[in-house]
Formats: structure tokens, sequence, C-alpha cells
């Protein structure tokens, strides 16, 4: 789901059910705020991937890389390292969303 404007976007999305490290299943619901870089870079990123797309398909793009990087994150911890160190779980979605 898309709220805003491309000075911000925020994204919720839950995820399937994703099997833990330790083959517990869990679904995950996740809020992202994305910003394009205010960098020439960043603006030249932005616009090869997105030019000549219209705003539903910006939209499903981005929730799908994200929902794939969460999915992903979410198979390698266990439940335990989830809940009780949430900080380094945010650092990874950062880390890995900010690529």
């Amino acid at each position: 789901m898309y709220t805003g404007s491309f000075n911000s976007i925020s994204i919720t999305k839950t995820s399937p059910t994703v099997h833990t490290l330790k083959g517990v299943p869990i679904e995950a619901e996740a809020v992202a705020m994305l910003k394009v870089a205010d960098s020439l870079e960043g603006i030249a990123r932005y616009a090869e991937q997105f030019l000549n797309k219209d705003q539903d398909e910006i939209d499903e793009e981005i929730t799908e890389v994200l929902a794939a990087n969460l999915r992903a994150i979410l198979a390698k911890l266990t439940v335990e390292d989830i809940n009780n160190d949430r900080e380094s779980f945010n650092q990874q979605v950062t880390e890995i969303a900010q690529k």
C-alpha cells in the first residue's frame, strides 16, 4: 500500500508465512519509509528503475523487493532473535533495503 509522495513513501507489508531458522512458522508486518536519495546518483537510479512506470507498478515493485528481503532476513533468525534483538533485526533490514 502506497501513502505519501515521492518525498517520502510509506509501505506496509505483511509477509506470507515464513519459517525461521529453527523451522517455526511466523508472519510479520513491516512498515518501510522510503525516500529517493537527494543526490545525483540517487535520482539517476530512481529514473533508471522507474521511468515510464505508473504509480501502481512502482508500488508493486518496491513492495515485492521489500517483501523478499524481509522473508530472507526472517528465515535466517530464530523467533528469540527477532523478539529479543529488534535493533539488530531493524539494522539488517535497513542495510539490505538501502542497497
